[in-house]
């Protein structure tokens, strides 16, 4: 699917998009307030376990209430709001 097309399926259905695709931090583009939120992980050398556990990590941490229509970036222990 086109990330167009993902992003329409995301504001149909007000869901969390959760995205290792960098397009999507373009706010202008793709705004957070149109979906529940936009949870992008950093990329980095990251084993496809490690970015499991980044994502249970950052789940089990943080209300994600906190983040409705907000972008998110999650990196290796730290987490930056948009």
């Amino acid at each position: 699917m086109s990330d167009a097309n993902v992003f329409e399926l995301a504001k149909k259905e007000k869901v969390i998009l959760l995205t290792r695709d960098h397009h999507f931090t373009n706010s202008l583009r793709f705004s957070p307030k149109e979906v529940y939120c936009i949870i992008f992980i950093r990329k980095g050398n990251l084993t496809s376990q490690e970015e499991l556990d980044l994502i249970q990590w950052f789940f089990q941490a943080f209300p994600i209430s906190n983040f409705e229509g907000h972008l998110v970036t999650i990196y290796k222990g730290s987490v930056k709001v948009r």
